[in-house]
């Protein structure tokens, strides 16, 4: 595993680095120090964003043209001969109405009659994934032996919930102390809690994030805060296949959070629903272990912790596990981060990019795209040539099922799919190396 390199190797650039990191950590200390008034408060703020905004761009500049911390590994996310949609390559209903005139010709009609097919968005590769290929993340999964915890037969959403509560039964809440961030892992958390150390809300989040993905989900760490430079509270958000979107887990505190109707909540949809007023519209889901002496959150009466969902910011990357970079490296620094804002809401005093384009953080994942590329007749049969796409962390192959009798897998992007008189019918999926399979996109076509 990748451990922080030796000083001696770099030199000078080495030095440089360190320096420049020793800088940006003690600076923000340094300016509370000497602001005792409001307007030098607020002067030295300034000062001290510029000047850590110049530090960040030197050493984004300094890693472009040498990098020692480059990531020792990274997720697959897609088969290795995907290189792009190829050209000519259509969605289904564009494609059989482009390629009609040719099949008339030859007495033939295609139509679809049902499809549900996903649409890949790609800035879900903006984010850095934990690749499957690390030794501490099997070690995680087997040595806790999570595959008996779960038992293989329960929804997505109760799989995390047992091991969200399975995770707070490891420590008592407290304040962290000589936790490493800068490669962080949770076998090491779990076996000092069981010694009896105490850990706060972003280890707990971390955890879980870390936990989950040992089993081949994918987590996110986001930050909440009830107001600017208020307190800081920390969840995980976790990708659930069988509910095509992202759910928040509050592992500190043991829940999470459910609509009216019993659906699951993002850290968006809460945020939604505080701003609007409508926090009676969201029930809470606790785990069997209640970390706390009193019951932390009745939403509906006195909610202690939806009002952290104010503001928030996501982590763009899980990858602690494998993947070292020093503090104020552009992977591990405000650009690693994306931060919501409101349409017209002031802006914030720091480096973190925003957004309010909720594509832009919550992407779909383990879904597949499917487009046509040519539509060939041959000795009176007809032969579509498909392509997929998909954005799958730690991809395997496809599981195709063809007329809901043959099914087979691959793990190329390239598809034949010969057709038949009467109604066909194709389904594909995305399946990742751990097993845990995305959603189905389906076609169905009738030939006359």
């Amino acid at each position: 595993m990748q451990t922080t390199l030796p000083y001696h190797l770099y030199g000078n650039y080495y030095q440089g680095y360190l320096f420049f990191n020793f800088i940006l950590l003690k600076l923000n200390f340094f300016c509370l120090l000497i602001a005792h008034r409001d307007v030098h408060t607020a002067i030295l703020r300034a000062c001290g964003l510029l000047l850590r905004s110049i530090i960040l761009k030197f050493i984004e500049m300094a890693t472009a043209i040498y990098d020692p911390y480059r990531p020792l590994m990274a997720a697959q996310l897609w088969p290795g001969d995907w290189s792009g949609w190829p050209t000519g390559a259509l969605p289904p209903c564009l494609a059989i109405a482009r390629g009609q005139a040719q099949l008339g010709k030859s007495g033939y009609t295609l139509h679809i009659s049902r499809e549900r097919i996903h649409r890949i968005d790609d800035r879900a590769t903006t984010f850095a994934y934990q690749p499957y290929d690390s030794e501490k993340l099997q070690d995680l999964r087997t040595k806790y032996n999570f595959d008996a915890l779960l038992g293989g037969n329960a929804s997505e959403i109760t799989t995390l919930a047992i091991l969200n509560d399975w995770t707070r039964c490891q420590w008592k809440h407290g304040p962290s102390k000589n936790v490493n961030f800068l490669q962080f892992y949770a076998g090491d958390i779990i076996q000092r809690g069981m010694r009896g150390e105490q850990f706060s809300c972003q280890v707990a989040a971390m955890t879980f994030s870390q936990i989950v993905s040992a089993i081949g989900y994918q987590a996110r760490l986001v930050s909440l805060f009830p107001y600017r430079g208020g307190p800081q509270h920390a969840v995980s958000e976790v990708w659930v296949n069988d509910l095509a979107k992202w759910v928040a887990f509050d592992t500190d505190f043991n829940l999470y959070y459910v609509s009216k109707c019993g659906v699951p909540l993002n850290v968006l949809e809460l945020h939604k629903g505080l701003l609007n007023g409508r926090s009676g519209d969201i029930m809470v889901v606790k785990g069997l272990y209640r970390p706390e002496t009193f019951d932390i959150e009745e939403v509906s009466e006195k909610p202690l912790l939806l009002p952290y969902y104010r503001y928030f910011f996501v982590d763009m990357r899980n990858d602690w596990m494998t993947n070292v970079y020093f503090r104020g490296h552009p992977k591990r620094s405000d650009q690693a981060t994306l931060r919501w804002r409101e349409e017209g809401q002031k802006k914030f005093i720091d480096l973190k990019p925003t957004t309010n384009d909720e594509s832009e953080l919550y992407w779909p994942l383990n879904q597949v795209e499917i487009r046509i590329c040519e539509i060939e007749i041959n000795s009176g049969f007809i032969k579509l040539n498909l392509v997929l796409k998909t954005v799958t962390p730690n991809f395997e192959r496809f599981e195709i099922e063809v007329n809901k009798t043959e099914k087979r897998s691959q793990g190329s992007s390239h598809l034949e799919w010969w057709l038949t008189p009467g109604v066909n019918m194709l389904s594909v999926r995305a399946v990742n190396k751990f097993g845990v399979k995305g959603s189905f996109s389906y076609l169905e076509i009738f030939l006359q």
